[in-house]
């Protein structure tokens, strides 16, 4: 009989949270979307928290209006 084990992912929907309208609350770094060092910061969080799989999602980024967001 073989052991199961459970894999820990994690993915990244952008820099601000997955919340629609994060990037307005009061503290929110708006720099963070496109701030390559605040993810490295996220995945070193990850790994101390055992995560094995980061998913970085591939969106596509032509809407002109993003107030709606």
């Amino acid at each position: 009989m073989t052991s199961r084990q459970l894999v820990l992912g994690m993915q990244f929907s952008g820099g601000y949270g997955a919340a629609p309208g994060a990037r307005r609350l009061p503290g929110a770094n708006l720099n963070s979307y496109t701030d390559m060092d605040q993810f490295v910061r996220y995945a070193q969080s990850a790994e101390r928290g055992k995560i094995q799989l980061l998913f970085i999602a591939d969106t596509p980024c032509g809407v002109v209006d993003v107030s709606a967001y």
